[in-house]
């Protein structure tokens, strides 16, 4: 039955022109609302511009209640309209709450207004203060500039006289001006000729210290090479050192096992010696399955011995080999040993570049280095002097007084 009937206008949300947070329906119905004229609405809106927000708002908070009111008068309750009026009442309920927050902003906005009230209260006050300092500072320069017309007045004839001055001595200045210039006129040929010869003998020492860099750069890559080279050599000594005293070494052991060898032989020899002796004393047996004579000993010694030296000949021929060595490696030593005495002690003599990095080479070059360095010494302090001179030269020249010229 409910659905049947024409919804009203007034039921449906309707936000404000001046976007407000309304939760009741804005009744738009055409009864004692549509009777409202324009000088009515003026009316109202004067009073919405005179009267504070707090009290505009709980005025439309009745307004809506008034018309929720009348909206459920009208019509019969329905189960669907009271889950209706429920939502409208609860939302109702939401307003108060808003309310009363609202209200609670306002007395903190009040108070902080008070508080603005007092400070700008002691603003005006300082204000005041200084618009009364500014309008001293003002009668005060007033007076002041009225007491220093008349020094003002001197100081304005004192400059006056001083222009007047100044004007006097410009002419002078002048004409001093154009005796310098003449001056400089004359003197500035010879001096253009000298610059030149200047310029020319500057050139001509930066071509030549260019050459100076260049040879001293060549010089010390050989310098590199050489010292390149010393270490190798260095390295080629220590290392024969230590096989030359690994070779020592070896070579005391082998003596050593040589001497023992020997001093066995002779223990052996001399055991056979007296194994002898005392078998010749013996009676002579001529047994043909054990035969001892005389003859077949000493064939037998002697063929013991040549068993033995035919054993001991690796050892021998070992020991030689050694001490071929040893020599040879003394006499690199000793040759080694002459060659550093002879760089130490070598005579100068002039500029001869070798393609091996020796000693002797290394030193010649550094004495052409420091040679090369003093050169360019000498260079700088003759540059020296011709500055020096230049501007000995051009102080005279300002001290000189171009009237006498």
């Amino acid at each position: 039955m409910f659905e049947s009937r024409h919804r009203p206008d007034d039921l449906f949300m309707d936000p404000e022109e001046d976007n407000s947070n309304r939760s009741t329906p804005n009744r738009q119905s055409r009864g004692r609302d549509s009777l409202i004229s324009r000088t009515d609405q003026s009316e109202k809106d004067e009073e919405h511009s005179s009267r504070p927000s707090s009290v505009l708002e709980t005025r439309k908070r009745r307004q809506s209640s008034h018309d929720l009111h009348r909206s459920v008068t009208r019509y019969s309750p329905s189960p669907h309209d009271h889950s209706r009026i429920d939502d409208a009442l609860k939302q109702f309920d939401s307003g108060d709450s808003e309310v009363v927050q609202l209200k609670q902003q306002l007395s903190v906005c009040q108070q902080e207004l008070e508080e603005l009230r007092e400070r700008y209260k002691d603003l005006d006050e300082e204000c005041e203060t200084c618009a009364e300092y500014l309008h001293w500072t003002k009668l005060h320069s007033l007076v002041v500039d009225r007491m220093s017309y008349d020094a003002e007045v001197e100081k304005n004839k004192k400059l006056s006289k001083t222009i007047e001055e100044l004007r006097y001595k410009n002419q002078d200045l002048k004409m001093t001006l154009a005796k310098m210039q003449k001056a400089l006129e004359k003197h500035s040929g010879k001096d253009n000729r000298e610059l030149e010869a200047m310029k020319e003998e500057l050139k001509d020492l930066k071509d030549e210290l260019a050459e100076l860099r260049q040879r001293n750069k060549e010089l010390d890559e050989e310098c590199e090479t050489c010292a390149e080279y010393l270490r190798e050599r260095d390295e080629q000594n220590r290392r024969l050192k230590e096989a030359k005293a690994a070779l020592e070494a070896k070579l005391q052991e082998y003596q050593e096992s040589s001497g023992t060898l020997a001093r066995s032989k002779s223990a052996r020899r001399k055991r056979q010696t007296m194994h002898d002796l005392n078998r010749s004393s013996a009676v002579n047996l001529s047994d043909a399955a054990t035969e001892t004579t005389e003859d077949f000993l000493s064939s037998q010694v002697e063929r013991d011995d040549s068993c033995r030296e035919a054993t001991n000949d690796p050892h021998s021929r070992e020991i030689k080999r050694l001490k071929i060595a040893v020599e040879k490696l003394s006499q690199q030593k000793a040759a080694l040993e002459k060659q550093l005495l002879s760089n130490s002690h070598t005579p100068a003599h002039p500029t001869v570049y070798v393609a091996t990095g020796s000693a002797i080479v290394q030193n010649q070059q550094l004495t052409d280095v420091m040679k090369e360095n003093q050169k360019l010494k000498n260079i700088n302090a003759k540059l020296i002097n011709i500055c020096k001179k230049r501007g000995k030269s051009e102080a005279n020249r300002e001290n000189e007084d171009p009237s006498n010229q």
